[in-house]
């Protein structure tokens, strides 16, 4: 194993154990008196999932840390793809606790700093994944991880600066909440569309319809907001669908 690899996977290693601790931490023991959800709750938007939704950040992280096991393998140990988005995934794992920091001190204006550059983060290492095709264990536990993290950062993203747009007090050029939604989910089925005619990844896709179902059953009386919400999802799936000949 080259001495730069070796290091790269140690310190890879090492961020996202202090990531998970942080994120442990944060919620068990309630950073500065509130859990993340808690804070979330404190937001009067429309963009923002039923509780249950966010148990997927238990499996983001159990994929990330099969892909750390994976990576000290014998049969990883010159895998350049690892090289390639090594700094990267470190700079995911600093984001990203920094951001939950941030968030639960409330710094709202900086929260949405750390989302974008954990954002841009993933998407160099999901496009510098895909620059060479990969089968078998090394798609599912390198590709794979990737994939879902990215399309869930992507739907909180968006989530963080609807909330930061509240914290703001930003009227939204006087139309209604509904409607900010609406046109908020439009933009988030387009994005689905574009990675799936360039991609055709089936687990990104299914990462927002999960978001999206979750807005829905979070807000099952508001009709608008349920029927968007539905309805963003099944374009989604469908989009997943008719852009698979063009993908191939």
């Amino acid at each position: 194993m080259k001495k730069t690899n070796r290091v790269w996977r140690w310190i890879s290693l090492i961020s996202l154990v202090l990531t998970l601790a942080v994120n442990g931490y944060a919620n068990s023991a309630k950073l500065n008196g509130f859990t993340t959800g808690e804070i979330s709750d404190l937001f009067d938007v429309l963009f923002v999932p039923a509780g249950y939704v966010f148990s997927i950040w238990g499996v983001i992280y159990l994929f990330l840390l099969a892909f750390m096991i994976f990576q000290f393998t014998p049969a990883q140990k010159e895998n350049p793809r690892f090289e390639k988005i090594a700094p990267w995934f470190v700079l995911t794992n600093i984001a990203n606790a920094v951001w939950l920091v941030l968030f639960h001190y409330q710094q709202h204006y900086f929260t949405i700093v750390a989302m974008l550059v954990l954002l841009i983060a993933l998407i160099v290492i999901y496009l510098r994944l895909k620059e060479s095709k990969v089968q078998g264990i090394e798609a599912y536990l390198v590709d794979l991880p990737f994939s879902i993290y990215l399309g869930w950062v992507s739907v909180a993203t968006i989530a963080n600066a609807t909330q930061f747009l509240d914290y703001v007090g930003w009227s939204g050029f006087g139309l209604a909440d509904e409607i900010w939604l609406v046109i908020v989910l439009a933009v988030a089925v387009l994005l689905s569309w574009a990675m799936n005619r360039r991609f055709h990844d089936l687990a990104y896709s299914l990462v927002l319809v999960w978001a999206f179902i979750g807005i829905a059953v979070r807000f099952p009386a508001n009709q608008i907001v349920a029927y968007a919400s539905y309805s963003a999802a099944g374009l989604v799936l469908l989009f997943y669908i008719l852009t698979k000949k063009g993908a191939e």
